[in-house]
């Protein structure tokens, strides 16, 4: 008679291999749940970290704010305005931002359109940072994306043997000459090093350097010489970006009915009312864990949308004696999650 005696212990353990396989799943959906299906998610660091979050103790070590202890490589990012020339383009970094003006006329007559429409690239970094440390419940702090802010460039051809371009948009802007029209999506060096001074040309520009000024419109007249004619360089304007906390606020008046969005679990450059964010700034996105909100202290401040969609700083708002390391309450609501903070850290490149 066959003894069942080893069947019945193989039985035993390969029962309990499923319940624990089970019980790990469940553990592992739940936290990948929280960023791996959205689209805007960065699917393997979110498994990443899901997996290292199983076994995260909550009384980890203080951690460092520029390396954190995720397994995640933050990735590198240029952002700049939107090329305004083409008006099937114009919104391509910031689709919403076509509901809230309603029109691409409505969009030029704003000033600040294009400062509008980069705050609104660079607060959307924030989504998908919080979905790959799974909505705030990450237990480690870690670095999604460095951003360098640059300028961007708008091309207009010349045809005519004079006539005027006018320059919409344009509040701060440089003008150059170049041979060949500028595509900003597959910018490479030689398009910059091929970009010349007006003076330098054979096309004359009554008012330079003084162009015309209507509001934000630049008018700019133009005529060439006899020997230029038939000649058609592009003029390039060169947009320079300025992004205050009144373009943080109309980007984040479009995020905050966006689900997933931590529009409360915000933090903002410190300097960010006094300074704005210019080219070659230099933004680092990333998260960190609540325990460890003491790190982005002098680094940044925390922002809020109050009922009039103002950016506030809680260290002003609840007494200008509290120090962020204490900052585990806001007023009597207790802080559970972590933050995503955009702390500005220097150049991108070496300015000359």
């Amino acid at each position: 008679m066959l003894s069942t005696k080893g069947s019945v212990q193989f039985y035993i353990i390969g029962v309990l291999l499923i319940l624990v396989a089970g019980f790990v799943s469940i553990l592992i959906y739940t936290e990948v749940s929280y960023g791996i299906l959205s689209n805007q998610g960065n699917s393997a660091c979110t498994l990443s970290n899901a997996f290292q979050n199983l076994y995260t103790t909550d009384d980890i070590l203080e951690q460092t704010l520029d390396a954190g202890n995720s397994n995640c490589k933050p990735t590198s990012k240029t952002i700049r305005a939107p090329d305004i020339t083409d008006p099937n383009r114009i919104f391509d970094t910031c689709k919403e931002l076509q509901d809230y003006y309603g029109s691409y006329e409505l969009a030029l007559s704003d000033p600040e359109f294009s400062n509008n429409c980069l705050a609104y690239n660079l607060m959307n970094e924030a989504r998908s940072c919080w979905l790959n440390y799974l909505k705030g419940n990450a237990k480690f702090s870690g670095e999604c994306s460095s951003i360098c802010v640059a300028d961007s460039f708008r091309s207009y051809q010349l045809n005519e043997n004079s006539g005027q371009i006018i320059l919409e948009n344009s509040i701060d802007s440089e003008v150059k000459l170049s041979n060949k029209r500028i595509q900003q999506e597959k910018l490479i060096f030689s398009d910059i090093s091929g970009l010349y001074d007006l003076e330098d040309s054979n096309i004359a520009f009554p008012e330079y350097p003084d162009f015309i000024k209507e509001d934000d419109k630049t008018l700019i007249n133009y005529e060439k010489n006899l020997n230029f004619v038939g000649k058609s360089p592009f003029l390039i304007d060169i947009n320079k970006p300025k992004v205050n906390t009144q373009n943080i606020n109309v980007a984040l008046e479009t995020f905050k009915v966006m689900p997933d969005y931590p529009i409360e679990n915000l933090a903002l450059p410190k300097d960010i009312i006094e300074k704005d964010i210019t080219a070659q700034d230099r933004i680092v996105v990333g998260f960190v864990e609540s325990t460890d909100i003491d790190l982005i202290e002098q680094a940044v401040f925390f922002a809020g949308i109050t009922g009039s969609k103002r950016i506030i700083d809680p260290l002003t708002a609840y007494g200008g004696s509290k120090l962020a390391g204490s900052l585990f309450e806001f007023g009597d609501i207790e802080v559970e999650k972590g933050y995503i903070y955009f702390d500005r850290r220097g150049k991108c490149w070496k300015v000359n």
